[in-house]
């Protein structure tokens, strides 16, 4: 079963990967400021929903660990980065973002896997 260390390890990386991903399929430079960004927003972004449904509670995954919350988030979630990417502050912070974003869908899908699953609503 994933734990802290589990989570925020998968929510870094896939942040990175994200980012140079992204750089790779729109030909720009690569920026190490992004990239650690990007990471940093994904290792916090992976313990979320663990502050959001505590793990001490029995209702531990509902609302935020839901399938319906995070197939609404991954259904939209194109729009919202074009949305980051047209606001007017600065990049690291855009990244930053995006990888709160990564970190928060990775912990489900690590979740998705275990015996107990996740809640459909």
């Amino acid at each position: 079963m994933p734990n802290r260390k589990v989570h925020s390890k998968v929510g870094g990386f896939s942040g990175g990967v994200f980012y140079l991903i992204d750089m790779y399929s729109k030909d720009e430079n690569f920026h190490f400021g992004h990239i650690l960004s990007v990471s940093l927003g994904g290792i916090i972004g992976s313990a979320l929903p663990d502050k959001i449904d505590t793990p001490n509670n029995p209702n531990h995954r509902a609302l935020a660990h839901s399938i319906f919350v995070n197939g609404s988030i991954s259904l939209n979630i194109k729009d919202f980065f074009i949305w980051i990417d047209n606001q007017d502050i600065y990049d690291w912070i855009k990244w930053f973002i995006k990888g709160l974003i990564i970190g928060y869908l990775s912990h489900i899908c690590l979740d998705f896997v275990t015996p107990k699953g996740i809640p459909l609503a």
